[in-house]
């Protein structure tokens, strides 16, 4: 597919991460963290990938803006975001990243210390059978009910309606995290389920790093024979926008390096998903 809505990000990071070296300890790259918080500095602006058609509804996935592109060569990939996909250091990290990426194992021990044994218990019963469902998210918390718009009729419904009816939400984590407190709640049982924007947008609750999204049937209003490029001719921009609260963890550990003194970091804000129909002729 064209452009850079498409882009797929594993796929961009096993490229580009086979071509750097990971630390002795850790030969096989393909092995991941158990637990990933990213902790860098979110825009809130996010990308979409991966659609397709479903029986009777169109589902897409959408992820931070920040990784949903390439860098050019490896020295370009930031070491705390290697450090934290592979849970170890990555070696060419400076002593700043080095200090970041102790605090940040030290404040996931007490989450990782309870995801670790119902994971288990999961495998054990034969229940964690989706071998794609994961513990990744994003320093985002959840600070309200998204609002679902689009610039033209979709759904029989006039542009600037809410379509909220219309649309639900899931992800592949099979816990959910809550507060700058890392409270874990279980969710294996709706991993890969899609609920709606009262159930599944729950308050403080941080942002799983890949956010599945699902129509409820199809408009009559969109053509599905190709998928359309945002900003391309002839479509129908539908904008979601979910009231977030984004801590910028890493950037204040950066800081506190530095100056013990470091206030945190925090921004009100929006995590926006813009996805394009293509219109009906």
């Amino acid at each position: 597919m064209k452009g850079k809505l498409f882009i797929v990000l594993i796929c961009a990071a096993l490229c580009i991460t086979s071509c750097g070296k990971i630390g002795a300890r850790h030969p096989d790259r393909n092995v991941f963290s158990p637990l990933i918080i990213f902790g860098e500095s979110f825009s809130g602006d996010y990308g979409v990938s991966n659609p397709r058609l479903e029986e009777d509804c169109l589902k897409f996935d959408a992820w931070p803006n920040e990784h949903s592109i390439a860098p050019a060569s490896p020295s370009q990939v930031d070491r705390l975001y290697l450090s934290a996909l592979y849970g170890m250091l990555y070696e060419d990290a400076s002593p700043t990243e080095a200090f970041v990426f102790d605090r940040m194992k030290k404040r996931n021990t007490m989450l990782l210390e309870q995801y670790l044994p119902y994971r288990n218990k999961l495998i054990d019963s034969g229940a964690f059978v989706d071998k794609s469902a994961s513990a990744s998210f994003t320093s985002i918390y959840v600070k309200g009910l998204p609002s679902i718009t689009a610039d033209g009729t979709l759904f029989g419904q006039p542009a600037g309606t809410d379509l909220s009816a219309w649309f639900r939400f899931g992800d592949l984590c099979i816990i959910g995290v809550i507060g700058p407190e890392y409270k874990m709640m279980e969710r294996a049982d709706v991993v890969n389920s899609y609920q709606s924007t009262q159930s599944y947008f729950i308050l403080d609750r941080m942002m799983p790093y890949k956010l599945q999204i699902s129509t409820v049937g199809l408009p009559e209003e969109a053509a599905f024979d190709r998928f359309p490029v945002l900003g391309g001719e002839n479509v129908i921009k539908l904008t979601i926008r979910i009231p977030v609260l984004i801590e910028d963890y890493w950037d204040w550990c950066k800081e506190l390096y530095s100056n013990p003194g470091a206030t945190e970091k925090w921004r009100e804000g929006y995590v926006t998903i813009v996805y394009p129909f293509e219109r009906k002729m």
